[in-house]
């Protein structure tokens, strides 16, 4: 289970998105609970080092658990970071997709 949380940490900064997981509570075949959900958000400009993203991680029990996301904050994020919305060209990727492919 860590290793698939640490894909989803991954995942969700390479692409700047919020992330939740809903897992089966313990007791189920090969469940453990420990859902969880990451804000998306690496690091904050005012503040020094790498930030701990996830801000929910259930415990392994059934149950509804909730939390907020700084929506915000990850819009502004997404803006300033190098891999936001203002470094990304997918319109110049297309020659490297099967799109672009054919119209070299």
């Amino acid at each position: 289970m860590i290793e698939k949380n640490r894909d989803y940490a991954i995942l969700k900064v390479i692409q700047i998105v919020a992330i939740a997981t809903c897992n089966y509570p313990k007791g189920q075949p090969d469940c453990n609970g420990h859902s969880t959900l990451f804000d998306g958000v690496a690091w904050l400009r005012d503040e020094p080092g790498v930030r701990d993203m996830c801000i929910l991680e259930a415990p392994e029990t059934e149950g509804i658990y909730l939390a907020e996301i700084d929506i915000d904050m990850l819009r502004d994020y997404r803006e300033h970071e190098v891999m936001g919305e203002k470094y990304r060209h997918p319109d110049k990727y297309r020659i490297i997709t099967n799109e672009g492919a054919g119209s070299r």
